[in-house]
């Protein structure tokens, strides 16, 4: 920057929800946002030299690092047509060639299950045998298992306002041990509210502190500074002519200054602003002032004062608060055993509050976050060999959504991060975790009911044709059982998934 002043929003780039103040030689950076005041910058780099450009050269590194998932069942299906021609051929070569043996064998089993087909010719006992086998072995089953539940998954994971990018984040959730969470915008609301105020001057009467907070109001709602619009909406006032402003003036990284009189007396200017920049106009703090302040501090708020001339008037304490059931979600995470943190762009004592806001110990903290810091830290997660899920909304989140084991993004989160996540949270708040974990879970285990059965089911079948004890009409019909005992447990998501997110917290899933 070479020339002016202003508050900068690089919260696309670090996630911190605190305006930044710029001036003459601070660095500025492409993408990010001027939130007042004239500036005169020289471009240092552009394109691929940007900053914005180095994000997505992080998501592209991550994405070719990402591990990929063995499917176990397609290679075992890719051999099990072979597998079943030879065993048919196998058939029918026994039955034609040593049809004498195979009617001993036969007869052996025949009192432990029903007496078996027979044939005056040893050729037509071979070729009925043979396509007994051919018919009842069913790779449709082991075919359909996975993929019907895991659309009936997808869509059960839609009504409930959780768009999955595809089955193999269902199969992902499985392995997780580790949920680390964004700060800003994800586990709090992103933006800062009125969490207390002290009166600070004597005891002033019900209506000069009505006409305090409407002059206070008047000042703030002309401002576009994040804070100043905090304080518009979150402070109750009442508009009346004697809290008009005929000045008013914004001091870029200081404060608001007005008078409701053209040519004010020193006594009657308002000052709206930083505790530091009220400081240097001489304006002294009590001991009750100091108290309150450093109460908030230590919990990470950001303080504004608000002044009438030498005197202080009142003083604000604005956070990022929470998000509604934030608290039950880590907690409903712990308790089933999954390992939490935090991780954040924002300062130590605005990350170590939520933390313990949320019952998370301190070492489970990482601060002072940027988009490459956060990415080797998920790295360093995993090379200890844990499955990380990662929950974020930024766009400064996406190289460490590719990167997680699991990406998730949640509700109104920029394009590049719903690109690089696995899945997203339509609905505001985090309440979806917990159900996007019980039914990938339920997903996971009607997949695992699917195989055992379609194994089951050929492990069994199989052998019992090649003895002779199927007819082909029996086998043709358990064929077609088989897929729809398949499907018809797959669906069962659909048709089961009714519950809400207070039933998980008392209950569990029951699926």
């Amino acid at each position: 920057m070479l020339e002016g002043e202003s508050q900068a929003d690089e919260s696309m780039l670090t996630g911190e929800s605190r305006r930044v103040f710029k001036t003459s030689g601070d660095p500025v950076y492409a993408g990010t946002h001027n939130q007042g005041g004239r500036l005169i910058i020289r471009a240092t780099a552009t394109g691929q030299g940007t900053a914005l450009a180095d994000i997505v050269r992080l998501i592209q590194r991550a994405e070719g690092h990402r591990a990929r998932i063995q499917r176990l069942v397609d290679q075992i299906t890719a051999i099990f047509v072979p597998v079943v021609v030879f065993l048919a051929i196998l058939t029918f070569v026994a039955w034609s060639w040593a049809p004498g043996k195979m009617l001993i064998f036969v007869r052996g089993l025949e009192p432990i299950l029903w007496p078996p087909l027979l044939f005056e010719s040893p050729l037509t006992a071979a070729m009925v045998h043979a396509v007994s086998v051919l018919m009842v072995a069913c790779p449709c089953a082991m075919g359909l298992a996975t993929p019907v539940a895991i659309m009936a998954g997808v869509r059960a994971a839609a009504s409930r306002g959780i768009l999955i990018q595809g089955g193999m984040a269902l199969e992902k959730v499985g392995a997780l041990d580790t949920v680390v969470f964004d700060k800003t915008g994800t586990l709090t609301q992103g933006k800062p509210q009125v969490m207390d105020q002290l009166t600070v001057s004597g005891k002033p009467s019900d209506t000069d502190n009505q006409r305090l907070r409407s002059v206070l109001h008047a000042m703030a709602v002309e401002s576009r500074h994040p804070l100043s619009q905090a304080l518009a909406a979150g402070m109750p006032y009442q508009e009346t002519d004697a809290t008009k402003l005929s000045y008013l003036k914004e001091i870029a990284g200081a404060g608001l200054e007005a008078a409701r009189s053209p040519t004010p007396q020193a006594t009657d200017v308002y000052r709206l602003g930083s505790l530091r920049w009220l400081e240097t106009m001489s304006i002294e703090f009590s001991d009750a002032a100091r108290a309150f302040m450093e109460h908030w501090e230590c919990r990470g708020a950001s303080l504004v004062g608000f002044s009438q001339g030498p005197e202080l008037r009142l003083l604000i304490a604005l956070q990022d608060a929470l998000k509604p059931q934030a608290l039950e979600v880590v907690q409903w995470l712990l308790s089933h055993g999954y390992q939490v943190e935090l991780m954040s762009g924002d300062g130590e004592r605005a990350s170590h509050h939520v933390a313990s806001e949320l019952g998370l110990k301190p070492e489970q903290v990482k601060a002072c976050l940027r988009p490459a810091d956060k990415l080797h830290a998920i790295q360093a997660l995993q090379a200890k060999g844990l499955s990380v899920a990662f929950v974020g909304d930024g766009m400064n989140d996406a190289p460490v959504l590719q990167q997680a084991d699991l990406g998730i993004s949640v509700s109104q989160a920029s394009d590049l991060a719903r690109a690089a996540s696995d899945m997203t949270l339509v609905r505001a708040d985090i309440a979806s975790i917990p159900e996007a974990m019980q039914l990938s879970g339920a997903t996971l285990r009607t997949i695992h009911q699917n195989l055992f059965w379609a194994f089951f089911y050929n492990a069994v079948a199989v052998p019992v044709a090649m003895m002779g004890f199927l007819h082909p009409l029996v086998c043709a019909l358990a064929m077609g059982m088989s897929d729809l005992l398949v499907v018809g447990n797959a669906l069962r998501l659909n048709a089961r998934w009714r519950q809400s997110w207070a039933s998980l917290k008392s209950h569990g899933s029951n699926l």
